[in-house]
């Protein structure tokens, strides 16, 4: 998958779940004892690639909760604001009033007219005159509520639909806190990769990160010369920890580094145990 052939101890067989049906199993064993188990739809392919995957799976969700412990990629280490103006046009408020203030005369008018209807369509009249007046009022109460509308209407022209605000808006810095994130994942990167040569010469994967950990803050000197740049390291406590240490400063040495802009070279080296 990765150009690197991987290999796993495992027991695959098939089980019926209550109320789902058939299901695969994966047993995965490690030394001989059974580590963890994947329960899964797919009942076809090779259960060496679902556990791989798996297990690529497991790696970055370990990743991010080794950033958030150790690197504080979680962290908000800077609560300064930018102040922007904003140019963008926003929904003008007063606009929206408006828009209420036509819709309650477009109901009123409709419920005038209604009741000019009601007043007209009487079954049994016992007073004409009565009647004739209702109307001539109703009639009135209509050219009132046209005359509310067409208000509404002319007001509403006059109220733009959206506004140039041009007021300072605090927005976060979002490019340093992306800056930041970046450095603390290229730490991260430098330091798995240090874990993994450390790891070649001290055979302990269990306490390989804690090790590399530890060393970024072993004591020592840095001495700057007019060809190369020097790094003493104290010695770890632990003999076989500082002899791993010794290896991976030599195999650091056969390419030096370099600090950017700086041709010299950067050589380590391991003080003498006292």
């Amino acid at each position: 998958m990765d150009g690197v052939r991987h290999t796993y101890r495992c027991a695959d067989e098939i089980i019926d779940l209550k109320d789902y049906g058939p299901a695969r199993q994966i047993t995965i064993f490690e030394a001989g004892v059974a580590a963890a188990q994947i329960l899964t739809s797919v009942t076809s392919g090779v259960n060496a690639r679902i556990i791989h995957l798996l297990r690529c799976r497991w790696r970055i969700e370990n990743a991010f909760e080794y950033l958030a412990d150790n690197h504080g990629i979680n962290w908000l280490c800077d609560y300064a604001k930018t102040d922007k103006t904003i140019t963008i046009e926003v929904p003008n408020p007063e606009r929206a009033a408006a828009n209420r203030a036509v819709a309650d005369a477009v109901k009123n008018l409709a419920v005038t007219k209604a009741r000019l209807g009601d007043i007209t369509n009487r079954d049994r009249v016992t007073d004409v005159k009565a009647q004739i007046a209702d109307i001539g009022t109703g009639r009135d109460n209509i050219t009132y509520a046209q005359d509310d509308l067409a208000a509404a209407k002319a007001h509403r022209k006059t109220v733009p639909a959206k506004l140039h605000p041009h007021v300072p808006r605090a927005e976060p810095r979002l490019e340093r806190r992306a800056l930041q994130t970046a450095l603390r994942i290229c730490a991260h990167n430098a330091e798995h990769w240090l874990a993994r040569k450390l790891d070649i010469h001290l055979q302990n994967p269990d306490e390989v990160r804690s090790h590399t950990r530890a060393l970024m803050h072993q004591p020592g000197t840095i001495t700057y010369h007019h060809n190369r740049i020097t790094i003493t390291i104290d010695p770890p406590d632990e003999p076989r920890v500082a002899s791993a240490v010794h290896a991976l400063l030599q195999q650091l040495n056969q390419k030096p580094a370099h600090i950017p802009g700086d041709p010299r070279p950067v050589t380590y080296t391991l003080n003498p145990r006292p």
